[in-house]
């Protein structure tokens, strides 16, 4: 794993290590880069508490080619490997050190839209190295059947699951924490503004964050709380877009928080807004699903959640993201709390410990040729 804090990735796959060795299963997560202890708290104590070990991967870099050279650790109680992520040479790295089995679980990478962010050179390393890797897997996992045709247009015919993520469930009762009422004291919000939240690292384009600012200026009864560390200078181009919307008294950056300060912002919300250009399957929206906070997405969200679908929310174009907001109706009405029912339901769909038991059967079917 080399992901940023504030990924995902990192959330899913420290869930999913975690599920994994509570069916008894011994874990070891490779780490790519040392992890800050701070930054990383809640993955790292998800992993300590199961009891699943971390070890950093040895990588030498390679005159004249973008992959590493990977030193395994070493011993041979490997079974399997699971890379996560995509385009990232050090999985290439592995996958050629490696002489048993591994699964790839690409987390929406292959979407076109992601495919067309630094499409050329995207285009020269699928060539050399990518589809390799995906046709030499013994499986890859997709988060849902959207992304399971993705893989399939872009690698080829190459054996593929569906997995989804999984969400915990929230600890407590919404409606008795507290938390959610600090936090919108903090920023002014008892008694008349409404406040969506975004949780995620601030990229904007990925995220579609410059459309969420420009539905903050058409929806004047909401504040928005942007929640998630920096990423490439986003904040900043956010500050500026503000500035020219005219809508910075009505925007906050909560910046990094813990787990804690998650649930607190997403406890005190009145709608969750994720306005994605692509996603695979994003971990933020299911854990405010699980606290029963309505969310507002993007028609590339619906896609691969069906929030409007089961009730849980809206899924406007990007052009009437800003009136969708406007019209949403205040949270003590009875067709608000339809909408916070229908969201817990959509997220008991999705639970860690069912998630890890089919991860468990696909892993035996693949080692069941190794061990004949």
């Amino acid at each position: 794993m080399g992901e940023h804090a504030g990924s995902g990735i990192v959330t899913a796959v420290a869930a999913l290590s975690a599920a994994l060795a509570q069916r008894g299963h011994q874990i070891t997560v490779w780490q790519l880069t040392p992890w800050d202890r701070r930054r990383m708290a809640d993955p790292l104590g998800v992993l300590e508490r199961a009891g699943v070990g971390c070890e950093l991967l040895e990588l030498r870099a390679r005159r004249g080619s973008p992959v590493p050279a990977a030193v395994l650790p070493p011993g041979g109680a490997v079974d399997l490997v699971h890379l996560h992520s995509v385009f990232v040479p050090a999985n290439i790295a592995v996958a050629r050190a490696w002489r048993g089995p591994y699964v790839v679980s690409p987390h929406g990478g292959y979407d076109p839209v992601s495919l067309r962010r630094r499409r050329l050179r995207k285009l020269a390393y699928g060539r050399l190295f990518e589809r390799g890797l995906l046709r030499r897997a013994a499986l890859i996992t997709a988060l849902t059947t959207v992304e399971q045709q993705q893989v399939l247009r872009y690698a080829g015919q190459v054996p593929t699951a569906v997995v989804p993520n999984g969400v915990a469930p929230p600890a407590g009762s919404p409606a008795a924490d507290p938390a959610g009422d600090d936090l919108r004291r903090r920023y002014g919000l008892i008694g008349y503004q409404r406040l969506a939240v975004y949780v995620g690292r601030l990229d904007v384009l990925h995220k579609g964050l410059d459309l969420l600012l420009d539905a903050l200026a058409s929806a004047p009864s909401w504040r928005l709380l942007l929640v998630g560390p920096d990423h490439r200078g986003g904040r900043a181009a956010l500050e500026e877009r503000a500035r020219r919307l005219r809508v910075e008294p009505r925007l906050h950056f909560a910046g990094a928080v813990d787990a804690a300060g998650v649930s607190a912002a997403l406890r005190g919300a009145d709608a969750f807004v994720l306005p994605s250009r692509w996603e695979g399957l994003p971990m933020a929206l299911l854990e405010a699903l699980a606290c029963g906070v309505p969310a507002v997405v993007s028609p590339a969200v619906e896609r691969v959640v069906g929030v409007a679908a089961a009730g849980a929310g809206w899924a406007p174009i990007p052009a009437q993201l800003g009136p969708t907001l406007e019209a949403v109706p205040r949270r003590d009405e009875a067709a608000w709390q339809d909408k916070r029912a229908a969201a817990r339901s959509l997220a008991a769909a999705y639970d860690w410990a069912s998630v890890a038991a089919r991860y468990e059967a696909i892993y035996q079917q693949l080692l069941l040729p190794a061990a004949a």
